[in-house]
Protein backbone atom coordinates (compact mmCIF):
# COMPACT_ATOMS: atom_id res chain seq x y z
CA UNK A 1 0.00 0.00 0.00
CA UNK A 2 1.99 2.87 -1.55
CA UNK A 3 1.35 6.38 -1.94
CA UNK A 4 4.34 6.89 -4.13
CA UNK A 5 4.15 6.80 -8.06
CA UNK A 6 4.98 3.08 -9.25
CA UNK A 7 8.16 2.89 -11.34
CA UNK A 8 8.33 2.89 -15.18
CA UNK A 9 9.72 -1.05 -14.99
CA UNK A 10 9.45 -3.31 -12.18
CA UNK A 11 9.23 -7.27 -11.55
CA UNK A 12 6.15 -8.99 -10.90
CA UNK A 13 3.93 -7.92 -7.33
CA UNK A 14 2.11 -9.58 -5.09
CA UNK A 15 0.09 -8.70 -2.47
CA UNK A 16 -1.78 -11.40 0.27
CA UNK A 17 -5.06 -8.63 -0.20
CA UNK A 18 -2.92 -5.27 -0.16
CA UNK A 19 -4.27 -2.38 -1.83
CA UNK A 20 -1.65 -1.12 -4.30
CA UNK A 21 -2.39 2.56 -5.16
CA UNK A 22 -0.39 4.61 -7.71
CA UNK A 23 -1.06 8.18 -8.71
CA UNK A 24 1.24 10.72 -10.98
CA UNK A 25 2.41 11.32 -14.90
CA UNK A 26 2.72 8.34 -16.82
CA UNK A 27 2.26 4.63 -15.81
CA UNK A 28 3.18 1.45 -17.67
CA UNK A 29 3.78 -1.91 -16.58
CA UNK A 30 6.12 -3.66 -18.45
CA UNK A 31 5.55 -6.97 -20.09
CA UNK A 32 6.32 -9.90 -18.08
CA UNK A 33 5.43 -7.78 -14.43
CA UNK A 34 1.86 -9.21 -13.91
CA UNK A 35 0.36 -7.91 -11.07
CA UNK A 36 -1.98 -9.80 -8.24
CA UNK A 37 -3.52 -8.53 -5.70
CA UNK A 38 -5.57 -11.76 -3.64
CA UNK A 39 -8.50 -9.63 -3.53
CA UNK A 40 -6.91 -6.34 -3.01
CA UNK A 41 -7.60 -3.16 -4.67
CA UNK A 42 -5.40 -1.80 -7.57
CA UNK A 43 -5.98 1.45 -8.17
CA UNK A 44 -4.28 3.43 -10.67
CA UNK A 45 -6.37 6.52 -10.61
CA UNK A 46 -4.17 9.49 -10.18
CA UNK A 47 -2.45 9.86 -13.18
CA UNK A 48 -2.16 12.86 -15.65
CA UNK A 49 -0.43 11.35 -18.15
CA UNK A 50 -1.08 8.13 -19.88
CA UNK A 51 -1.63 4.48 -18.37
CA UNK A 52 -0.07 1.43 -20.46
CA UNK A 53 -0.37 -2.40 -19.42
CA UNK A 54 1.16 -4.64 -20.90
CA UNK A 55 0.72 -7.51 -18.49
CA UNK A 56 -2.21 -8.87 -16.51
CA UNK A 57 -3.41 -7.18 -13.16
CA UNK A 58 -5.46 -9.95 -11.07
CA UNK A 59 -7.72 -8.73 -8.24
CA UNK A 60 -9.28 -12.14 -7.64
CA UNK A 61 -9.78 -14.03 -4.61
CA UNK A 62 -11.00 -13.48 -1.03
CA UNK A 63 -13.65 -10.67 -1.79
CA UNK A 64 -12.33 -9.64 -4.71
CA UNK A 65 -10.77 -6.64 -5.64
CA UNK A 66 -11.72 -3.63 -7.61
CA UNK A 67 -9.53 -2.16 -10.96
CA UNK A 68 -9.43 1.52 -11.26
CA UNK A 69 -7.90 3.12 -13.70
CA UNK A 70 -7.63 6.89 -15.17
CA UNK A 71 -5.59 8.91 -17.07
CA UNK A 72 -5.46 10.78 -20.16
CA UNK A 73 -5.39 7.65 -22.35
CA UNK A 74 -5.66 4.03 -21.31
CA UNK A 75 -3.78 1.19 -23.06
CA UNK A 76 -4.93 -2.58 -22.28
CA UNK A 77 -2.24 -4.72 -24.13
CA UNK A 78 -2.17 -8.44 -24.71
CA UNK A 79 1.54 -8.85 -24.69
CA UNK A 80 1.80 -11.57 -22.69
CA UNK A 81 -1.74 -13.00 -20.91
CA UNK A 82 -4.82 -12.28 -23.67
CA UNK A 83 -6.33 -11.40 -20.23
CA UNK A 84 -5.40 -8.23 -19.13
CA UNK A 85 -7.39 -7.20 -16.21
CA UNK A 86 -9.31 -10.11 -14.04
CA UNK A 87 -11.40 -8.11 -11.88
CA UNK A 88 -12.74 -10.12 -8.94
CA UNK A 89 -14.63 -6.11 -8.28
CA UNK A 90 -15.95 -3.59 -10.15
CA UNK A 91 -13.61 -2.01 -13.40
CA UNK A 92 -13.72 1.58 -13.62
CA UNK A 93 -12.07 3.06 -16.28
CA UNK A 94 -11.68 6.57 -16.34
CA UNK A 95 -10.82 8.62 -19.94
CA UNK A 96 -10.70 10.63 -22.89
CA UNK A 97 -8.68 7.94 -25.07
CA UNK A 98 -8.78 4.15 -24.48
CA UNK A 99 -7.39 0.70 -26.84
CA UNK A 100 -8.21 -2.63 -25.20
CA UNK A 101 -5.93 -5.17 -26.76
CA UNK A 102 -6.71 -7.68 -24.09
CA UNK A 103 -9.63 -9.47 -22.72
CA UNK A 104 -10.90 -7.18 -19.58
CA UNK A 105 -13.36 -9.48 -17.37
CA UNK A 106 -14.94 -8.01 -13.66
CA UNK A 107 -18.64 -8.62 -12.45
CA UNK A 108 -18.82 -5.18 -13.83
CA UNK A 109 -17.14 -2.69 -16.12
CA UNK A 110 -17.32 0.99 -16.70
CA UNK A 111 -16.00 3.43 -19.45
CA UNK A 112 -16.72 6.90 -18.05
CA UNK A 113 -15.89 9.57 -20.10
CA UNK A 114 -14.26 12.72 -18.03
CA UNK A 115 -14.49 15.53 -20.24
CA UNK A 116 -17.55 14.96 -21.76
CA UNK A 117 -16.92 14.95 -25.20
CA UNK A 118 -18.88 11.93 -26.31
CA UNK A 119 -18.22 8.11 -26.66
CA UNK A 120 -18.62 6.27 -29.74
CA UNK A 121 -19.24 2.84 -30.42
CA UNK A 122 -18.68 -0.01 -32.94
CA UNK A 123 -17.90 2.29 -36.40
CA UNK A 124 -19.03 5.84 -34.23
CA UNK A 125 -16.03 8.28 -33.59
CA UNK A 126 -16.39 10.81 -30.99
CA UNK A 127 -13.72 13.05 -29.21
CA UNK A 128 -13.79 11.35 -26.16
CA UNK A 129 -13.27 7.35 -25.51
CA UNK A 130 -14.24 5.36 -29.10
CA UNK A 131 -14.76 1.35 -28.41
CA UNK A 132 -15.20 -0.97 -31.49
CA UNK A 133 -16.63 -3.84 -32.00
CA UNK A 134 -13.44 -5.68 -31.70
CA UNK A 135 -12.63 -4.34 -28.29
CA UNK A 136 -16.28 -4.73 -27.32
CA UNK A 137 -15.85 -8.37 -27.72
CA UNK A 138 -12.97 -8.58 -25.38
CA UNK A 139 -15.09 -7.43 -22.25
CA UNK A 140 -16.65 -10.25 -20.59
CA UNK A 141 -19.47 -9.11 -17.64
CA UNK A 142 -22.58 -9.71 -16.71
CA UNK A 143 -22.63 -5.12 -16.22
CA UNK A 144 -21.11 -3.47 -18.71
CA UNK A 145 -21.92 0.74 -18.38
CA UNK A 146 -20.89 3.64 -21.05
CA UNK A 147 -21.02 7.17 -19.22
CA UNK A 148 -20.91 10.39 -20.09
CA UNK A 149 -22.19 14.25 -19.90
CA UNK A 150 -22.22 14.48 -23.67
CA UNK A 151 -23.25 11.99 -26.16
CA UNK A 152 -23.25 8.26 -27.46
CA UNK A 153 -23.04 7.85 -30.73
CA UNK A 154 -23.45 3.72 -31.97
CA UNK A 155 -22.83 2.76 -35.09
CA UNK A 156 -22.96 -1.34 -36.02
CA UNK A 157 -22.41 -3.62 -32.94
CA UNK A 158 -22.94 -6.88 -34.12
CA UNK A 159 -24.25 -10.01 -31.78
CA UNK A 160 -20.25 -11.61 -31.98
CA UNK A 161 -19.61 -7.68 -30.36
CA UNK A 162 -21.51 -7.87 -27.70
CA UNK A 163 -22.21 -11.63 -26.89
CA UNK A 164 -19.74 -11.43 -23.68
CA UNK A 165 -21.67 -8.28 -22.21
CA UNK A 166 -24.82 -9.97 -20.33
CA UNK A 167 -26.58 -6.48 -20.07
CA UNK A 168 -25.68 -3.11 -21.69
CA UNK A 169 -26.06 0.01 -20.22
CA UNK A 170 -25.73 3.85 -22.34
CA UNK A 171 -25.91 6.97 -20.10
CA UNK A 172 -25.35 10.65 -21.46
CA UNK A 173 -26.14 13.85 -20.49
CA UNK A 174 -26.76 14.72 -23.61
CA UNK A 175 -27.84 12.77 -26.80
CA UNK A 176 -27.85 8.80 -27.69
CA UNK A 177 -28.00 7.97 -31.44
CA UNK A 178 -27.89 4.90 -33.28
CA UNK A 179 -26.73 5.69 -36.77
CA UNK A 180 -25.86 3.87 -40.60
CA UNK A 181 -25.66 0.14 -38.92
CA UNK A 182 -27.48 -1.91 -36.84
CA UNK A 183 -26.60 -2.75 -33.57
CA UNK A 184 -27.59 -5.97 -31.11
CA UNK A 185 -26.90 -6.37 -27.53
CA UNK A 186 -28.29 -9.56 -25.13
CA UNK A 187 -29.71 -6.76 -23.33
CA UNK A 188 -30.01 -3.19 -23.50
CA UNK A 189 -30.59 -0.11 -21.40
CA UNK A 190 -30.61 3.49 -23.03
CA UNK A 191 -30.60 6.66 -20.81
CA UNK A 192 -30.22 10.11 -22.27
CA UNK A 193 -31.19 13.43 -20.77
CA UNK A 194 -31.81 15.12 -24.10
CA UNK A 195 -33.26 12.84 -26.42
CA UNK A 196 -32.03 9.45 -28.42
CA UNK A 197 -32.63 8.92 -32.21
CA UNK A 198 -33.06 5.91 -33.44
CA UNK A 199 -32.04 6.33 -37.27
CA UNK A 200 -30.54 2.43 -37.48
CA UNK A 201 -32.33 -1.04 -36.15
CA UNK A 202 -31.73 -1.76 -32.57
CA UNK A 203 -32.26 -5.14 -30.95
CA UNK A 204 -31.56 -7.25 -28.16
CA UNK A 205 -30.95 -10.88 -27.92
CA UNK A 206 -31.78 -12.32 -24.65
CA UNK A 207 -32.89 -9.54 -22.56
CA UNK A 208 -35.06 -6.74 -22.26
CA UNK A 209 -34.66 -3.26 -24.14
CA UNK A 210 -35.41 0.02 -22.49
CA UNK A 211 -35.05 3.41 -24.31
CA UNK A 212 -36.05 6.72 -21.84
CA UNK A 213 -35.47 9.64 -23.61
CA UNK A 214 -35.68 12.15 -20.82
CA UNK A 215 -33.80 10.10 -17.96
CA UNK A 216 -33.24 13.35 -16.07
CA UNK A 217 -36.96 13.99 -16.07
CA UNK A 218 -36.38 18.04 -16.80
CA UNK A 219 -37.32 20.25 -19.61
CA UNK A 220 -34.01 20.37 -21.15
CA UNK A 221 -33.88 20.09 -24.51
CA UNK A 222 -35.60 17.49 -27.33
CA UNK A 223 -36.27 15.04 -24.27
CA UNK A 224 -38.09 12.76 -26.92
CA UNK A 225 -37.36 9.25 -28.87
CA UNK A 226 -37.39 9.49 -32.47
CA UNK A 227 -37.63 6.92 -35.16
CA UNK A 228 -36.12 6.97 -38.33
CA UNK A 229 -38.31 5.35 -41.60
CA UNK A 230 -38.20 1.86 -41.74
CA UNK A 231 -36.71 1.05 -38.36
CA UNK A 232 -36.90 -2.19 -36.72
CA UNK A 233 -37.09 -2.02 -32.35
CA UNK A 234 -37.00 -5.57 -31.02
CA UNK A 235 -36.72 -7.20 -28.05
CA UNK A 236 -36.05 -10.85 -27.24
CA UNK A 237 -37.42 -10.21 -23.91
CA UNK A 238 -39.93 -6.35 -22.90
CA UNK A 239 -39.40 -3.42 -24.73
CA UNK A 240 -39.63 -0.04 -22.83
CA UNK A 241 -39.73 3.08 -24.40
CA UNK A 242 -40.37 6.89 -22.50
CA UNK A 243 -40.06 10.43 -22.95
CA UNK A 244 -41.68 12.34 -20.25
CA UNK A 245 -41.40 15.58 -21.38
CA UNK A 246 -40.28 15.44 -25.41
CA UNK A 247 -42.32 11.99 -26.12
CA UNK A 248 -42.17 10.11 -29.40
CA UNK A 249 -41.66 10.89 -32.49
CA UNK A 250 -41.67 8.92 -36.00
CA UNK A 251 -40.73 9.84 -39.72
CA UNK A 252 -42.05 6.81 -41.24
CA UNK A 253 -42.89 2.83 -40.84
CA UNK A 254 -42.01 2.38 -37.59
CA UNK A 255 -41.88 -1.67 -36.17
CA UNK A 256 -41.36 -2.66 -32.94
CA UNK A 257 -41.51 -6.29 -31.70
CA UNK A 258 -41.06 -7.74 -28.10
CA UNK A 259 -41.22 -10.94 -26.88
CA UNK A 260 -42.65 -10.45 -23.35
CA UNK A 261 -44.61 -7.57 -24.24
CA UNK A 262 -43.84 -3.33 -24.80
CA UNK A 263 -45.02 -0.52 -22.46
CA UNK A 264 -44.91 2.97 -23.71
CA UNK A 265 -44.78 5.99 -21.37
CA UNK A 266 -46.39 9.31 -23.89
CA UNK A 267 -47.67 8.81 -27.13
CA UNK A 268 -46.15 8.06 -30.59
CA UNK A 269 -46.52 11.02 -33.40
CA UNK A 270 -46.32 9.93 -37.01
CA UNK A 271 -47.65 6.86 -38.60
CA UNK A 272 -49.13 3.88 -36.53
CA UNK A 273 -45.83 1.65 -35.51
CA UNK A 274 -46.08 -2.19 -36.49
CA UNK A 275 -46.05 -4.70 -33.78
CA UNK A 276 -45.40 -8.58 -33.30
Amino acid sequence: NTDEPMPTRYTDITTDGGTLVSGGGDFTSAAGAAIATGGGDVILTGHSGAVTVNDTIDTTGGAGGQIRISGSSISLNDNIDPVVLNSGGAVLLRTPAIDIQGDVTGPSVTVSDPGGNGIGLGAAVAVGPNISGAELQRVTTPILAFDTAGSVTVDGVSAANSQNADSVTLDAGNQILFVNNSASFQALIVQADNGIAVNADVATLAGNLSLDGDADGAVDGNDSISFADGVLVSSAGSLTLEAANGGMTGAGTLVLGAAHGAALDRSHSGPPAGGR
